[in-house]
């Protein structure tokens, strides 16, 4: 007898509190429309609630909060959810009527993300325990930048100019198997390559530059010599390979030299050096000079160019000798490479 009495105590204290345990006649289901979609992609998540009863019901409060990993867009019906709250609000739900509303957002992560929706009144009524979820699994993703700029925009025939691709990693994951192309046009020669990591080819011109963590950069200096005139060269440097996805659908950079015509009386000869200093198996770019000799008689004097490299450090195994030792270079014994043309 008491303990009939405690449990009648209990049920009306929980309807003098408006509570409901569980909610009969009333139903929540939750889809999206992409289950496998790519990081930045736009996914449409529905909620259907369905009044299975046999009465009207009033005031269902549904709670939707929108994932940190999801950025809202849009919900329509327009005006019924509040993306600051999470609300959606039903006013009258006849019976056996059915609502739905889709809500739009674009994925801002990689990985699984679970989006919660859940009854959490009616008739001002509590709701516990009524609620409904769907997943979505995004593969890893990394937004590659790519940047390439040169030293001298204007340079003369038979200078040297100094290319620089960059390449950033924002994330969101780290991005492996990056390789970069970057083959100079014709009108340019390579005097030297120094990347900040990795190996550069100079047969395919690929640099292969491996695995990027999120924030992290790697550069690739190219140091070349002009040898066409009265011209204008675009160099491109283009992300060809990366395994992580990438939203950008041609990672591609590139810079342009307006080279003037020459002047042939002028030059009879020129001299270029390339100085690399070597440290064990190290070998780092002191600098590369440039020199036309004026012709005798002509009022053009001697007309000298440095380009000087940042001085990267250069393994020995990184970078194929091929690549260092370029047609008519030479490692002299004191450690620095030269280069002469007559």
């Amino acid at each position: 007898m008491k303990n009939h009495f405690i449990i009648l105590l209990t049920i009306a204290l929980i309807l003098s509190l408006g509570v409901v345990i569980a909610q009969d006649g009333i139903e929540i289901t939750k889809n999206v429309d992409n289950e496998v979609p790519n990081y930045g992609d736009n996914v449409i998540w529905t909620l259907t609630v369905n009044n299975t009863g046999l009465s009207e019901l009033t005031e269902v409060i549904v709670t939707d909060e929108i994932p940190d990993e999801l950025i809202f867009l849009s919900a329509s019906p327009e005006g019924v959810y509040n993306p600051d709250t999470g609300i959606w609000k039903i006013s009258n739900l006849g019976a056996g009527e059915a609502v739905e509303l889709k809500i739009t957002t674009t994925v801002n992560d990689t990985g699984e993300i679970i989006n919660f929706a859940n009854i959490t009144s009616v008739d001002n009524r509590i709701v516990d325990g009524l609620g409904d979820n769907a997943t979505i699994n995004v593969p890893p993703a990394a937004l590659l930048e790519i940047d390439k700029t040169v030293d001298d925009p204007e340079p003369n025939y038979l200078d040297c100019v100094l290319w620089t691709v960059t390449v950033n990693n924002p994330g969101p994951d780290p991005a492996t198997g990056v390789v970069v192309q970057d083959i100079p046009p014709a009108g340019l020669e390579i005097i030297g390559v120094y990347p900040t990591k990795g190996t550069f080819d100079a047969d395919s011109g690929n640099w292969t530059v491996g695995t990027l963590a999120v924030g992290e950069t790697a550069s690739l200096d190219i140091i070349t010599k002009v040898v066409i005139s009265d011209t204008s060269i675009t160099n491109i440097a283009t992300i060809i390979q990366q395994n992580e996805f990438n939203p950008v659908t041609d990672p591609t950079a590139s810079a342009t030299i307006d080279v003037p015509p020459a002047e042939p009386d002028a030059l009879i000869n020129v001299n270029q050096s390339v100085q690399v200093e070597q440290t064990g198996t190290q070998f780092a770019v002191a600098e590369s000079t440039s020199t036309a000799v004026a012709a005798a008689g002509t009022d053009h004097a001697d007309k000298p160019r440095k380009v000087t490299d940042p001085g990267l450090p250069i393994p020995v195994t990184g970078v194929p000798i091929a690549g260092l030792l370029i047609s008519g270079l030479a490692l002299a014994g004191s450690g620095l490479l030269s280069k002469f043309r007559k």
